[in-house]
């Protein structure tokens, strides 16, 4: 099964039914590229580490007349990929767009190519091949692999609260990191950074379908909670215990 080692901060899932797909295939008129039809029926429509997000037809369909007609004569016109376009002015306008990241990227494919996918930057002019399509979205959110320590998707439709503490400058923030350890325990992944360092850091708490994250440095370092509205009660019982840290509150902080 795809997709086996992607974590899900969620299981809220959104999945595009197989007979959405299929209609899309038809209007598009050549087969779907590689790993987009597994993405969308087994991690759904959400965001991959933070940056990829692959959208579904209906999101596609109101901009695929201007993708074609408009924005992609004007790329070809003007030579946006001249430093490494993999693909020609025919091929570029028989192309479809299927996901974007967060820089703006957009990631297509065309008929004569088969399923592979072509990444069109928006700031630089160096198309990027990806022979694996959507089955290797690593590879596709490009970075990720550096930066976190396994893959994980967020959903769309989970239903998320946060609660944004702002600590005291003379406030340790591995005493927050203590709790969370004590409340949740072995239902914490950390993704990124080192928990027992005051600096960036993001962890996951499979218990509250969220998790806990960490931005700054020593002066004024924020902490955010996110959770499902279901697990509300149990975070803001972590949330108040830590009153005495903050000096400042923000998002869903539990009432007094």
């Amino acid at each position: 099964m795809p997709f086996e080692d992607v974590y899900l901060v969620s299981d809220r899932l959104t999945f595009v039914p197989a007979e959405e797909l299929d209609m899309f295939e038809r209007l598009i008129g050549f087969p779907l590229p590689l790993g987009y039809r597994e993405y969308l029926i087994t991690l759904g429509v959400g965001t991959f580490c933070e940056k990829l997000e692959v959208q579904r037809p209906s999101q596609i369909e109101p901009e695929l007349d201007y993708w074609r007609k408009e924005f992609v004569p004007i790329a070809v016109e003007e030579g946006f990929w001249e430093d490494g376009c993999l693909l020609t002015g025919e091929e570029m306008a028989e192309s479809v767009f299927f996901a974007t990241n967060s820089e703006g990227d957009k990631f297509v494919a065309c008929p004569s190519k088969g399923g592979v996918v072509f990444e069109l930057p928006r700031h630089e002019s160096k198309m990027r091949l990806l022979k694996q399509g959507f089955l290797r979205p690593f590879e596709c959110a490009l970075g990720a692999q550096n930066r976190f320590q396994f893959p994980f998707f967020r959903p769309d439709n989970c239903r998320g609260c946060m609660a944004q503490l702002i600590l005291r400058a003379d406030a340790d923030p591995r005493e927050v990191w203590t709790l969370v350890e004590k409340t949740w325990g072995k239902n914490i992944r950390v993704v990124e950074g080192d928990p027992t360092t005051p600096d960036q850091t993001i962890a996951f708490v499979k218990a509250i379908q969220g998790g806990v994250k960490l931005e700054g440095g020593y002066d004024t370092p924020w902490f955010y909670f996110e959770y499902d509205v279901d697990h509300r009660p149990e975070v803001h019982g972590v949330v108040k215990q830590l009153a005495h840290l903050v000096q400042a509150r923000g998002g869903d902080w539990p009432q007094d």
